[in-house]
C-alpha cells in the first residue's frame, strides 16, 4: 500500500484529528506519543493536509510504496550508475580468456 506516516506536533492535537475527519481524510494507525500523534494517509491525500492552516507542526516520517522507491534511487543516483559500471567491468574480466604456455 501506498502511504505516508505524519508526524503533528504541537497543541490541540484531538482538534486537529476532528479537522481531518471533517474533510473525508482517511487516517490509518494512529498513534499517541508523549508530544505528538503519528497517523498513516494516502498520497492523494497529503495536499488537502497541507493546506489547513494548524498551530501544529507537521512532518512527513516515512513514506512508502513507488515514490520511496523513486526517492532511494533519486538519493542514489551516483551510487547505482557505479555499481551498474563496476558489474559491467568484472563480467568482461571474468570473460577475457588468457593463453598460458
Amino acid at each position: 500500500m501506498n502511504y505516508y506516516i505524519i508526524k503533528a506536533e504541537g497543541k490541540y492535537l484531538d482538534s486537529f484529528i476532528n479537522k481531518l475527519c471533517a474533510l473525508n481524510i482517511n487516517i490509518y494507525d494512529i498513534k499517541y506519543k508523549k508530544d505528538c500523534i503519528l497517523f498513516k494517509i494516502s498520497y492523494k491525500d497529503l495536499d488537502k493536509i497541507k493546506d489547513i492552516k494548524t498551530v501544529n507542526n507537521i512532518t512527513i516520517e516515512y513514506t512508502s510504496g513507488i515514490k520511496r522507491i523513486r526517492n532511494v534511487f533519486k538519493n542514489n543516483k551516483i551510487f547505482f550508475i557505479f555499481l551498474l559500471i563496476s558489474f559491467f567491468i568484472i563480467y568482461l574480466l571474468f570473460n577475457i580468456t588468457f593463453k598460458i604456455n
